[in-house]
């Protein structure tokens, strides 16, 4: 069939797609037959060319400004249909106006997107989202928004199979959700249920799913993430926040009885929503990974425009890629720097700021994959390129020479890589101060290379001192002060010294705990070490105190 064609029993005009037909609901939650109502209000959509024509019948979109979906609802799509008490998408079937019943079609894709958005924000955001991917949709896609498909004289009176069957089957039927989010820093979809019913059935019924975003939220969106890439997590997590404080569907209604009635809709779909298995924490977790991959994927689709700036679609790849490292999805994340390092280049060369930013990333995330000749030659030209940019002594240009050496010591050049940080370590207490946190990274990767190369003295000597400043300094919960811990106990247990090597662990583990979480990698190879030196030891009433006590001990040396 073709893309917006009505199915073939109503391509003819003789059979009316809205004629209401007896619905029987199984207990196994598939329909025997689909009756008009749940049929027409499913999957039956409007162009979005309608969009424009519907904001030119209201007045214009002056007389538009300043209005939500629920007032256009109110003002404008109720009345326009009040005589007939059916949905626009019926009443432009049955018009008599040339070209109306072509603006009707079976729908391409659900647009979700919450009540409380200003209407002309909604349309916007449509109309870029079609343009952006034509190539899928074509010119005039049809599309199902409930504030015209959905038949607002009765839509308090959907039962509650509408919610647990046929809406869910019809978004599967349909095959597509696209889900606006607004604002980008927070956005509010999810305080409305039915979007959070839609999100869950493009969920479990494997369905497409993809986030939208009006011009001014992606550009805002675009320039936070550049700025700090840790603040998409921030944003993905707020958006859910209204699903685990239990406010969705009860958020900006002021209207007593418009208020009431939605909250009978909102029982049935929360508990068409139960009916699945999905409630608490269980529907947060599901929907906080759905909305994270498809903004990501929104931001790709962005970063991936050939016709956007440069520069600006360079920090973007580079910011996606930081992302992809942080979730430890290493071949995503370095095809994305790549991709970064090669755009910023183009853009202003290899010596800037940015781009060599990019490059060290892309060096770490070469390193974790474990391929260090790689990490190790991108890192010698960063340190080049920074210390031609910035001086041979700047800051960025030590801290590069210092990723250099971790890698030479990566490839199994160890006594090189020693030479190196002592080198590096000296350069910066010279030139940053005695008292800079990078003397002490320095001091920390001394301290690390003697362990490995197996000069125990050597590195518990350079490792306590660090670990004194850093407690000082950064605090005794402080990640470096855990790394400190671990390295300084192994250097311990290389001179058989296990009873010293044991309290380090566990204070390294506390810490893990409290800032990481019992479950992290880290945290696990941690105890799983602090179990191994107490097998050492015997494991009896000699060690030092339980982990319970000693979390406790850590927090009050903390404070």
């Amino acid at each position: 069939e073709a893309q917006g064609a009505l199915p073939r029993q109503y391509q003819s005009g003789h059979t009316d797609p809205f004629v209401s037909r007896r619905v029987e609901f199984l207990d196994t939650h598939t329909a025997q037959q689909m009756n008009g109502y749940s049929f027409a209000q499913g999957i039956v959509g409007v162009r979005a060319s309608f969009l424009t024509d519907f904001i030119q019948r209201c007045g214009g979109a002056e007389n538009l400004q300043g209005m939500t979906c629920y007032d256009v609802n109110e003002a404008h799509v109720k009345p326009s249909t009040r005589s007939m008490a059916v949905s626009v998408t019926k009443k432009m079937y049955l018009s008599p106006e040339a070209g109306w019943r072509n603006k009707v079609g079976k729908a391409q894709t659900i647009v979700s997107f919450s009540w409380q958005y200003p209407f002309l924000m909604v349309a916007s955001t449509v109309a870029s989202y079609v343009k952006r991917n034509v190539a899928s949709l074509g010119q005039d896609p049809v599309i199902w928004m409930d504030l015209f498909s959905v038949n607002q004289h009765e839509i308090d009176t959907l039962p509650p199979e509408w919610f647990q069957v046929a809406h869910p089957e019809n978004i599967k039927e349909i095959g597509s959700v696209t889900m606006m989010f607004a604002p980008s820093h927070s956005p509010s979809t999810f305080t409305r249920a039915w979007c959070v019913l839609e999100a869950l059935s493009a969920l479990l019924g494997s369905v497409p799913f993809a986030i939208a975003f009006s011009a001014e939220e992606e550009s805002r969106l675009v320039n936070t993430v550049i700025n700090d890439h840790r603040q998409l997590k921030t944003m993905v997590e707020n958006s859910v926040k209204p699903i685990r404080s239990a406010t969705c569907g009860r958020v900006g209604e002021t209207n007593k009885i418009v208020a009431q009635a939605n909250e009978i809709t909102r029982s049935k779909i929360f508990e068409a929503i139960e009916r699945e298995g999905y409630e608490g924490e269980k529907l947060v977790t599901a929907l906080l990974e759905l909305t994270k991959d498809a903004v990501t994927s929104a931001l790709r689709q962005i970063a991936m425009q050939e016709d956007a700036d440069m520069a600006k679609r360079g920090n973007l790849l580079k910011a996606l890629g930081h992302i992809h490292l942080d979730e430890g999805m290493l071949a995503a994340s370095i095809h994305m720097l790549e991709l970064a390092v090669q755009t910023l280049t183009d853009a202003s060369g290899k010596e800037r700021r940015d781009t060599l930013a990019a490059m060290a990333t892309l060096a770490e995330a070469y390193g974790k994959m474990g391929r260090f000749s790689e990490q190790h030659f991108l890192c010698e030209q960063v340190a080049f390129g920074a210390g031609n940019a910035f001086g041979k002594f700047h800051k960025q240009t030590l801290v590069a020479k210092c990723s250099a050496a971790v890698a030479l010591g990566n490839t199994g050049r160890l006594e090189d890589a020693l030479r190196e940080q002592q080198s590096i370590l000296q350069m910066k207490q010279d030139f940053l101060g005695a008292d800079s946190e990078e003397v002490l990274a320095s001091m920390f990767r001394v301290g690390e290379v003697q362990c490995k190369l197996g000069a125990y003295e050597a590195a518990t000597t350079m490792l306590h001192a660090c670990l004194d400043r850093q407690r000082k300094q950064l605090g005794f919960l402080h990640a470096s002060a855990a790394d400190t811990l671990q390295w300084l106990a192994r250097a311990y247990k290389g001179l058989g010294r296990f009873a010293d090597a044991e309290p380090l662990e566990c204070e390294c583990l506390n810490i893990r705990v409290m800032t990481l979480g019992e479950d992290h990698p880290e945290t696990l190879a941690v105890k799983s070490a602090w179990n191994l030196t107490k097998q050492q030891l015997g494991g009896g009433p000699m060690l030092r105190q339980s982990f319970a006590e000693a979390r406790l001990a850590t927090k009050e040396e903390a404070m």
